[in-house]
């Protein structure tokens, strides 16, 4: 089975919609890090699946319980789960994303039954953190053991954060993260936001793990802003990439209309800490 997209979906709602409704990429983003961060491996999933088009989007949740937890996007039916890995795999000291390398949590924060918020995979890497040593090699040269020890201990699944601010089916904003311009390490997140929802780019600013924290400049332009991604040191956000998502949640939302799941499908807050 070739697997073109794998998107798992752990789907949390606020309490009221008028309280979600005022909850931007801005509060919203480090929710859904947190959820990223401490993914139910340890639970069993059991899954359904809607073919739409030529593709099968398959949702995925705990089994024996009833809300939708993960979901994927693959040319042909799943049939085993245990080809999703929902935490960071090594091939001795290189980080993995696992079988399938493309899939992320995506949420409802309004409470209207439709996904408004994707966190997509990017792929796996270590991230350089507040205490990185300064001698920590360039380019690919070796690792001692003290070096491989902070390596490992800072991989992580890395996650591209998509939001739809105005819950009209169309992205707005994104946070995405930014490698060191001499290592295969996240340096950085950068914000992109069109705060009049028109695909023209007039809040870009980096900022390191708390979006809340210091922000620094990014240099851009009202259409594409320069980013350095795993395999892509000369990548960018543009609103063709903007498109190429819109296309992913449409077929996400569609496939959850087809199956008739509604906001009760969903996991509020309290019950994903439960």
């Amino acid at each position: 089975m070739k697997t073109i997209l794998l998107v798992g979906l752990a789907v949390l709602l606020l309490a009221g919609t008028a309280c979600s409704q005022k909850k931007s990429i801005l509060e919203w983003y480090a929710i859904a890090d947190s959820t990223a961060s401490f993914p139910p491996v340890d639970e069993q999933l059991s899954m359904a699946s809607q073919k739409v088009d030529q593709w099968y989007v398959t949702f995925f949740g705990i089994k024996n319980q009833p809300k939708v937890l993960l979901a994927a996007i693959t040319t042909s039916a799943i049939t085993d789960v245990k080809s999703i890995s929902l935490s960071v795999q090594f091939n001795k000291i290189k980080p993995s994303a696992g079988k399938i390398t493309t899939w992320g949590y995506v949420f409802d924060r309004n409470g209207d039954g439709k996904i408004d918020y994707m966190e997509l995979l990017s792929g796996a890497a270590a991230y350089e953190g507040d205490e990185f040593p300064a001698d920590f090699p360039e380019g690919r040269q070796p690792l001692n053991k003290e070096q491989q020890s902070y390596f490992i201990g800072h991989c992580k699944l890395i996650f591209e954060h998509w939001a739809d601010d105005n819950y009209d089916g169309k992205f707005d904003a994104v946070v995405q993260n930014d490698l060191d311009p001499k290592r295969d390490l996240v340096m950085q997140q950068i914000l992109v936001r069109s705060t009049t929802f028109t695909n023209i780019f007039d809040d870009v600013w980096g900022f390191r793990g708390n979006i809340r924290g210091d922000r620094d400049s990014v240099p851009h332009s009202e259409k594409r802003v320069p980013c350095r991604t795993i395999g892509k040191r000369n990548d960018a956000i543009t609103p063709k990439v903007f498109m190429e998502k819109n296309a992913i949640l449409d077929l996400v939302n569609r496939a959850g209309k087809a199956l008739k799941l509604t906001e009760e499908n969903f996991y509020h807050p309290e019950e994903r800490e439960e």
